[in-house]
């Protein structure tokens, strides 16, 4: 796990994500038009700037944070990087004012792929990061990456917490006031399923 505070120092960046008005519109972990078959959750997908450029705020923030971060310049893991298949994203709103004002303990994995074929697909590595400086009462972060330890983490503007998203229990404990954004990006070695079946949204 790394803890990276004040980690964008491009200025113009933040007042491009703090100015946009579509880098929050669709949380992520909120479901639409669900059926049978599988809902379909309001993910992205990008398959990295060696594939295609960034054109969004949102590619921009993921080419910032995997390319450009200095703990990532070492070619080796720039190498394995750009060995995955691409990079699910979303963003999250949570609150009282919110459809959930908290997160239960979860690994990040594929969740067309489970609710399909019952497939357990996680991650090669991830990340969450606080990209807004606006006040929140509670929505500490908890990582469990083991049943004897626990690190508890405040959710601090421009902080960015790297770990292995499919390996580390990840929490939100409850926001009291506020609402708490987050900014959330997972390295996937395949496609998931739902960029395979379509069923990613678009990137504005």
């Amino acid at each position: 796990m790394i803890v990276i505070d004040d980690f964008i120092k491009d200025k113009p960046l933040l007042e491009e994500i703090k100015n946009s008005k579509s880098f929050f519109s669709n949380p992520g972990n909120i479901v639409i038009e669900p059926d049978e078959k599988s809902p379909n959750y309001k993910r992205m997908w990008w398959d990295g700037w060696w594939n295609s450029p960034a054109d969004t705020p949102k590619k921009k923030l993921i080419e910032y944070i995997f390319r450009y971060n200095p703990l990532a310049q070492d070619k080796s893991i720039q190498d394995k990087i750009k060995m995955g298949a691409g990079f699910e994203y979303y963003t999250d709103k949570i609150g009282p004012d919110e459809s959930f004002d908290d997160l239960n303990d979860h690994l990040t994995h594929d969740l067309v792929a489970w609710d399909q074929f019952q497939k357990f697909t996680p991650p090669m590595y991830g990340c969450i990061y606080f990209p807004l400086d606006y006040p929140v009462n509670g929505g500490f972060v908890s990582l469990e990456p083991s049943k004897e330890y626990h690190e508890v983490l405040q959710p601090i503007y421009n902080r960015l917490i790297m770990f292995s998203t499919g390996q580390i229990n990840l929490s939100v404990r409850k926001v009291f006031g506020g609402t708490l954004n987050t900014f959330n990006v997972h390295l996937y070695y395949e496609e998931t399923e739902s960029y395979k079946q379509g069923l990613t949204i678009k990137d504005k």
